[in-house]
This record gives C-alpha cells, sequence and structure tokens, in this order.
C-alpha cells in the first residue's frame, strides 16, 4: 500500500486492512493486519514571546506567544514575569502559568493586569515575561516579552 510523504510532525498514524468475500474452496484464517506509519518528521516548533506597549495611566497588556510552525503534538510553556529597572510588583498583577498549544495551534495571548497609575521615571517603566520550561517537540526561540509603559 503506498504511503504519501509529508513533512508534518504529526503522531504515528495506524491503519487496518481487513480480507472479506473470498471465493472458491478457501478461508480466511486471519482476516486482517494492522499496520502504523511512523511520523519520521524531525520537526521542531521554535516558541516565541512578543513584546506589548501601554500607557501610563493603566490598563491590561496582552503578550502574545506563538509557535513558527504547527505541531501535530500538544506542546507547552511556562511563563513569569521578571522586574526590571525600578520597578515594584505593586505596580502589577503579578504573573505566572503556562499555556499549551493543542495539535495544529499556533497562538496563545496572556494578560498582565496593571493597578492603576504605574510610577514613571526618566527611561519608562519596563518588566519582562520570561518563558521557559516547555514540554513536546519544541524549543523557545525569544523567551523574553517586555512591556514599557510610557
Amino acid at each position: 500500500m503506498p504511503v504519501n510523504a509529508d513533512t508534518k510532525n504529526e503522531p504515528n498514524e495506524d491503519f487496518t486492512v481487513v480480507l472479506s468475500g473470498n471465493t472458491g474452496p478457501s478461508s480466511i484464517l486471519d482476516g486482517s493486519g494492522t499496520s502504523t506509519i511512523v511520523n519520521d518528521d524531525g520537526t521542531i516548533s521554535q516558541i516565541s514571546i512578543g513584546d506589548a506597549s501601554g500607557l501610563e495611566n493603566g490598563g491590561p497588556l496582552t503578550f502574545s506567544i506563538s509557535l513558527d510552525v504547527a505541531s501535530g503534538f500538544p506542546i507547552s510553556v511556562n511563563y513569569l514575569d521578571r522586574q526590571r529597572l525600578d520597578r515594584t510588583s505593586t505596580d502589577y498583577v503579578p504573573a505566572m502559568g503556562s499555556v499549551t498549544f493543542a495539535p495544529k495551534e499556533i497562538k496563545k495571548t496572556i494578560t498582565i493586569r496593571a493597578r492603576g497609575r504605574l510610577r514613571c521615571s526618566s527611561t519608562g517603566e519596563l518588566f519582562t515575561v520570561n518563558l521557559f520550561g516547555n514540554n513536546g517537540p519544541s524549543t523557545i526561540a525569544d523567551g523574553f516579552g517586555d512591556e514599557a509603559r510610557s
């Protein structure tokens, strides 16, 4: 039976062939056979997080987390905010968690919520959301999403 090659990273696929309708003086002793098409594609998805920006008077910030190539397997990654410059965590709701991409899914978003007006420094305020601890056929290409308030 011919198999069509592809380059998708996907789970192995099974199929069964069933024999029936024999004619003449014969019988079918074992009427089915199962075969497995083994995934031989080494595609590894690259995970990246984009930057977000917002106004000094607060409001939510949305960071996009994406895969460069869809996978046939679930992929998950953890995220955690990191304070930078002269910020304190009282300006925003601390963010920590994980996102999971279902097979064929390529984009997720996370939201960081500010608690009212943020303090302003001469260089602007900045914190980073870090990606870490990925699971599934993936690597982290860009694991730092920066946020700047102006």
